[in-house]
């Protein structure tokens, strides 16, 4: 599957999150991105947020009025269809490999695992 990441996205807590041009990628997220709730949110295996613009393109059908980075996703990406990814596939991204997780809550990805 190949596609690209089509915006990368930060804050300093909360939602939407803003585009950036780049930033450094570890095992706790990207670099400048925070989330208030860190019991809930962040760290190693919630590390980074993953989110289409084909999934936003599905939501502005729907009357949703959304645009990237507005569901607090850290990499909007496009040509990858995020609903068909399952635990254990890895996703290059730079330098960095990505390894989903699927949101036992709503069955999207969550990533890394």
């Amino acid at each position: 599957m190949r596609g690209i990441l089509a915006q990368l996205n930060i804050s300093g807590g909360g939602m939407p999150k803003k585009p950036i041009e780049q930033a450094m990628v570890s095992v706790d997220g990207v670099q400048g991105d925070w989330q208030k709730n860190r019991k809930y949110h962040g760290g190693p295996n919630r590390a980074i947020c993953l989110y289409s613009e084909e999934l936003y393109q599905g939501l502005r059908d729907s009357g949703v009025d959304v645009s990237n980075g507005d569901i607090g996703e850290n990499f909007t990406t496009r040509g990858i269809n995020l609903q068909h990814l399952k635990k254990g596939d890895r996703l290059k991204v730079g330098e960095s490999i990505i390894e989903p997780a699927i949101s036992s809550e709503s069955g999207m990805p969550i990533s890394p695992n």
